[in-house]
């Protein structure tokens, strides 16, 4: 799932959409521990890139991250601290799905990123 939240202002209080995303992340590429615990220097860390223009995905490492810059690029750095919760929820349709709260923007109120749960067999 992807959701389109903004933070409250005056003008907005609440989520304003959510759609489906066909997307899977694997457990066993999700980041528990810094990459130093896992034995990987800070820039090995994985990096995906997205071209605008179309479909385009290249995966490579963050080292690397130079080589797809141009001139006038913005660069946003997310250097905020990872919470570990997540919460099951239950969709309408019966499909589910654990929502990981990502920043408190007032008492009552969080940014949740709604990810699908992995289906395990056996």
């Amino acid at each position: 799932m992807l959701a389109t939240l903004e933070r409250p202002t005056a003008q907005t209080t609440r989520a304003q959409t959510i759609r489906p995303l066909d997307f899977q992340l694997p457990e066993s590429l999700e980041a528990r521990v810094p990459p130093e615990a896992r034995g990987l220097a800070r820039d090995d860390v994985r990096l995906l890139v997205s071209y605008r223009d179309g479909d385009r995905l290249v995966h490579t490492r963050f080292r690397q991250l130079a080589e797809f810059l141009g001139p006038g690029d913005l660069i946003v750095v997310n250097d905020s601290i990872t919470i570990p919760a997540a919460l099951n929820a239950t969709r309408a349709n019966g499909d589910e799905l654990k929502l990981h709260l990502s920043t408190r923007v007032g008492p009552d109120t969080w940014v949740v990123e709604p990810r699908k749960t992995s289906v395990h067999v056996g």
